[in-house]
């Protein structure tokens, strides 16, 4: 007779996966009462560790969520959200370059005295390129502020006297306070994230074994309904776990060679 291999699935890849397994092993276990073979077992800490990761996981969602608005306001006043060209007017990107193009006319022939503003300029062949970083959003803001700062320290012998200076430098200031808020809100919620992985035991440090953990517990709950339900181990799929029954392969015994 063909045996049978059993296999009860502890899903681990990621929190949700585990924290779904875990309810639907706590909603079976009140629902069955006193009939419940986790009876041994000390469910209402069961529970409390599963409610605790349940509320990091979803704080670590509504900082990442928070971060993720301020890293698009700063984004849209930078000028390089989603659509925005450097046509947007009223952008720092559209600015910066309305800037730059007023200090080529300043310094006409004098292109090297432009990188007094913070630009890195690199004159080669008659060709003068200006980089505005607007892949590096960090490098941008700065570059706005050195820029603003020199203009500033020339006063009215400042080139630039013709353009909103003053709205410029404000939406220079607003962009990097909503990335600094951005980059709080996203630590904040990685910090939140690591502690419900901690509680359910799948950070990289942890396993199985990892005592106390919500993963730790599984496994020894697993472990009691495939005793108790050994040779009925689909019942185990009324506590959320994904079971496989297969037939074990027979192992084909080899021929042994002929010695004549």
């Amino acid at each position: 007779m063909a045996k049978l291999n059993v296999r009860a699935e502890l899903p681990i890849r990621t929190p949700n996966a585990v924290i779904k397994t875990a309810e639907d092993v706590y909603r079976q276990h009140i629902s069955m009462g006193a009939n419940s073979p986790l009876q041994s077992f000390d469910m209402v800490q069961f529970n409390e560790k599963l409610t605790n990761a349940k509320a990091h996981l979803e704080e670590s969602k509504h900082l990442h969520a928070e971060g993720e608005v301020n890293t698009q306001d700063a984004y849209a006043l930078i000028g390089i959200f989603r659509g925005q060209t450097v046509k947007t007017k009223g952008t720092l990107y559209n600015m910066l370059v309305l800037i730059r193009n007023q200090l080529l006319v300043a310094h006409h022939d004098e292109e090297e005295q432009i990188s007094q503003y913070g630009f890195n300029v690199v004159v080669s062949r008659n060709r003068v390129r200006i980089d505005l970083q607007r892949r590096k959003p960090d490098a941008m803001l700065y570059l706005c502020e050195r820029i603003y700062e020199r203009h500033v320290k020339l006063g009215n012998e400042s080139p630039l006297k013709a353009l909103d200076m003053a709205s410029f430098n404000i939406k220079c200031i607003t962009a990097k306070e909503f990335l600094e808020h951005a980059r709080k809100f996203h630590e904040s919620g990685e910090a939140n994230m690591q502690r419900a992985k901690k509680l359910l035991g799948i950070e990289k440090s942890q396993n199985s074994r990892t005592k106390g953990t919500i993963y730790y517990l599984l496994s020894l709950i697993r472990r009691q309904l495939l005793l108790t339900y050994h040779g009925n181990e689909e019942k185990l799929s009324t506590f959320g776990f994904n079971v496989v029954i297969r037939l074990s392969k027979k192992r084909k015994k080899k021929k042994q060679a002929n010695g004549n």
